[in-house]
């Protein structure tokens, strides 16, 4: 479902990243150097989207990146889908005392062009349920196209 969304959206700003992580269980048992991970899962997968390298998410020592989400993960990035159809997401982690975020592998971020984070879907969720869409759709209508890339050769 992802590179569904990625064929999709692409052409139109959206940008899907994957990003493995052994701190789920240690579940990335592909090698660790970056270029055979990126070929494991576009061979494996068949994926086109970018695949970063594993990286840390948990914990003191997560990027920067998952630090900055934590701080901005609130009820608002939540959407209702998960309060209303999966409340048992919610209560369980909190029960267990796991962070709100990156409770479990293939959650979703989705970021705006600002790196605003502007709604959080569990990995349970699939990527095409129509709330993902409307969220992906409404920033998109808001974002300027992409710009082609430039043809000409640049002049000294």
């Amino acid at each position: 479902s992802l590179q569904e969304l990625h064929t999709r959206y692409a052409a139109k700003g959206l940008t899907v990243l994957a990003v493995p992580s052994n701190d789920f269980g240690a579940q990335e048992v592909v090698p660790e150097d970056d270029a055979t991970l990126e070929a494991f899962y576009k061979s494996e997968y068949n994926v086109t989207f970018p695949i970063t390298t594993k990286t840390k998410v948990l914990g003191d020592d997560a990027h920067l990146f998952y630090q900055a989400i934590v701080e901005h993960y609130t009820n608002e990035v939540s959407p209702a889908y998960v309060h209303h159809h999966r409340p048992h997401y919610l209560s369980l982690s909190s029960h267990l005392n796991i962070p709100r975020t990156s409770r479990w592998n293939f959650e979703k971020f989705i970021v705006d062009e600002s790196g605003d984070l502007r709604a959080v879907f569990p990995r349970n969720v699939d990527p095409l349920e129509p709330e993902v869409i409307e969220t992906i759709e409404n920033l998109l209508k808001n974002l300027a196209p992409p710009s082609p890339p430039s043809t000409t050769t640049p002049t000294a």
